[in-house]
C-alpha cells in the first residue's frame, strides 16, 4: 500500500522542522501516514494510487457487469469462459460492457484485469483525499504526542464517541459515496 502524503508533507503542515528519518518523531508520523493511508482506501472502498486488479466476475446474461474497484481507470483483459474478449469489451468508470453480446450466466466466467484508482502515484490523487489523510495523520499524532486541544473535537473521541476528525470523513465521503452508488 503506497502512502497518500509523505513525512516532508506532514511536517510542513504541522509547521515543524523535519527531523532525522532515525528520529522517534519521525518514526511516528511515517507509521501514523501508512495507518491513515490504509484507513483512506478501505474508507473509500478501493484502491486511491492506481493498482492493478484481477477479478473474476459471474456472467450475468447481461451486456454490463459492475466491477468492485472504481474507478476504473483501463482494462487491460477480459475473458469469458475461456476466450479471450477484450476486442469486444468497452469500459466506463464503474464496469464494462460487453459490445457485441451478453455476457453468458456463470459461476465466476469472467475474467478481467484492469487498473482503477485516483492517481498514479500521491501527488496525483485528488487534494481532498490527500488533505484528509493530512488531518487524519495530524489528529493521532497530536493524539499519541499527548497534545490534545479542541481543534478537531478530541473531547469527543476521549468520551469514545469519534475516532477520527469528521473534517477529514467528509473530504473522504465523495469518493465513497461514489463506490456505494455503483454496488
Amino acid at each position: 500500500m503506497a502512502a497518500l502524503i509523505t513525512v516532508e508533507e506532514f511536517f510542513q503542515y504541522v509547521k515543524q522542522p523535519l527531523p532525522a528519518d532515525t528520529d522517534d518523531k519521525y518514526k511516528l508520523v511515517e507509521s501514523l501516514i501508512y495507518r491513515a493511508s490504509d484507513y483512506c482506501r478501505e474508507y473509500v472502498g478501493g484502491p486511491i494510487i492506481t493498482e492493478s486488479i484481477t477479478e473474476k466476475i459471474d456472467g450475468t446474461g447481461h451486456d454490463e457487469i459492475k466491477l468492485s474497484k472504481v474507478p476504473v481507470l483501463s482494462v487491460s483483459s477480459v475473458v469469458v469462459d475461456g476466450v479471450d474478449k477484450t476486442a469486444a469489451i468497452g469500459f466506463y468508470e464503474f464496469g464494462i460492457l460487453y459490445m457485441d453480446d451478453v455476457f453468458p450466466e456463470g459461476r465466476q466466467n469472467v475474467t478481467v484485469n484492469y487498473s482503477s484508482g485516483y492517481g498514479a502515484t500521491h501527488e496525483d490523487i485528488p487534494q481532498g483525499i490527500k488533505q484528509a489523510a493530512l488531518l487524519i495523520c495530524h489528529y493521532w499524532f497530536k493524539r499519541d504526542t499527548l497534545d490534545y486541544s479542541s481543534t478537531y473535537g478530541e473531547s469527543e473521541v476521549i468520551t469514545g464517541q469519534w475516532r477520527f476528525p469528521t473534517t477529514a470523513l467528509k473530504m473522504l465521503d465523495p469518493y465513497k459515496v461514489r463506490k456505494m452508488a455503483v454496488i
